[in-house]
């Protein structure tokens, strides 16, 4: 199965992110697959249906396909089975035909009342073809054909998947079922009353699963991380300088994604699973994958884009966030027009962002504030800053601990190094400043780090 442009949101039962939202557009749709067991000859096609609107817009036949596959490569007649809504009337309407010559259509009494979840089931042979909505016998007709079905044809939910009849469905589905035997009438209504199924244990079985992804991401950035520190050997016979800055980008990297990262990140994970919390805990791993993900697709480029480690540093800073029970704000900011054309040395900012958030914002009490922003310098420069409200840089080093304090020296002094090679390698003026906020009292209200950074090509 795979679709493009839909939402996951609630169902008929409140649950969330478990019914799929179409937007009534040629990009918004559901592939099922061209499975011969999602076409049965005798069967059932069963699911949940909210209607939002009436797509006008298309071309050819005048109707919203909520799910359809073909009987043939033609641009008409071609329906193996449909279930769909009349743009002029608002009414179900289901069909199956062989041909131009054997088709048969089955329409509601009544047009489907918008935004409301209603039952839809349509039983099929080859003597009968009948149509249920929300559990009753709704209409009912002769057939008198077998059914045939395009082999190489794709179920599909919400797009017709045809250039001469070319529409749209608009609206929410859910709980797709297809049986390879026509269901009785009673067994069509117990479908219709089923109940909210036992979450808990399917979250049980998202968690095992979600959890054997990450330890397959976890082994991927591993991998890539003893691929990478190789072509860094490699690359040090040819070039000296650009293996080192290499070398310092790649310690860079395991400073921020190392094992206790990690190892922590799986724990918060955990603790929602366990507290039923799976909302938070879908959010959280949605993140945290995305991040691990990022960085396994950007640690084998030298660069990265600005628009790419934006989205890295927002990745990360919502995860230190939900860590911390969200005791700090953030905000990031860039006046680049066209972040995704702007590239940068990878993993650069984030060590700044970690300090900002481990030794500024954290022993501080009261409001905590994170600020990152983006802008052109010149031409071939990036300006960025990052400013916190916290205790400040003084108050950092005579609060911090003798290991953290280490950890943050080694970090700066490493984006130091990488900021003086790349200026010998690029010709391009590139360095960190570090500063106190204070007010008219001279007292520190916190600290704002400006890197200027070469732009690479």
């Amino acid at each position: 199965m795979r679709g493009a442009g839909f939402l996951l949101v609630n169902d008929r039962f409140g649950n969330s992110r478990s019914a799929c939202y179409l937007h009534g557009s040629p990009g918004s749709f559901i592939n099922l697959g061209d499975d011969q067991s999602l076409k049965p000859e005798k069967g059932t096609i069963s699911m949940w249906v909210s209607v939002e609107i009436i797509v006008l817009g298309g071309t050819g036949y005048e109707f919203n396909p909520i799910i359809l596959t073909k009987n043939r490569q033609l641009d008409s007649f071609y329906e193996g089975y449909t279930l769909s809504i009349d743009i002029n009337n608002g009414k179900l309407c289901s069909a199956t035909s062989e041909g131009e010559k054997l088709q048969v259509r089955l329409n509601s009494a009544e047009p489907l009342s918008k935004n409301e979840w209603h039952h839809l089931a349509l039983t099929y042979d080859d003597a009968e073809l009948s149509l249920y909505i929300d559990g009753k016998l709704e209409a009912r007709v002769a057939k008198n054909f077998r059914s045939v079905f395009s082999a190489t044809d794709s179920v599909v939910i919400g797009h017709s998947a045809n250039k001469k009849n070319e529409r749209f469905f608009c609206g929410k589905v859910d709980d797709i079922r297809i049986y390879n035997r026509v269901l009785s009438p009673s067994e069509v209504h117990e479908l219709y009353l089923q109940p909210d199924p036992n979450r808990y244990r399917i979250y049980a079985k998202w968690f095992f699963w979600l959890l054997g992804c990450c330890v397959t991401v976890v082994g991927a950035v591993w991998i890539a991380l003893r691929r990478y520190k190789k072509q860094i050997k490699t690359q040090q016979e040819h070039n000296q300088t650009l293996a080192r800055l290499n070398e310092l980008e790649t310690l860079a990297i395991r400073m921020q994604m190392n094992p206790h990262f990690i190892f922590n990140s799986l724990n918060s994970l955990q603790r929602y699973i366990l507290e039923s919390d799976m909302e938070k805990a879908h959010n959280y791993l949605s993140r945290f994958s995305t991040l691990l993900r990022k960085v396994l697709e950007s640690s084998n480029s030298e660069n990265i884009s600005l628009y790419e480690e934006m989205e890295i540093l927002n990745n990360y800073v919502q995860i230190e966030k939900v860590r911390f029970e969200n005791s700090f704000s953030f905000t990031l900011q860039s006046t680049v027009t066209e972040p995704q054309k702007i590239h940068i040395p990878f993993m650069l900012i984030q060590p700044l962002v970690e300090n900002a958030i481990w030794h500024g914002l954290l022993p501080k009490r009261g409001e905590k504030k994170l600020r990152i922003s983006f802008s052109l310098k010149a031409p071939n420069q990036l300006l960025c800053e990052v400013e916190d409200n916290g205790v400040g840089l003084t108050n950092q080093k005579a609060g911090t601990g003798a290991d953290a304090l280490k950890k943050k020296s080694q970090g700066l002094t490493f984006i130091k190094q990488r900021l003086e090679i790349l200026n010998k390698v690029t010709g391009i003026t590139c360095g960190i400043e570090m500063k106190d906020l204070r007010n008219e009292k001279n007292e520190c209200e916190g600290s704002r780090v400006i890197v200027t950074i070469p732009i690479l090509k």
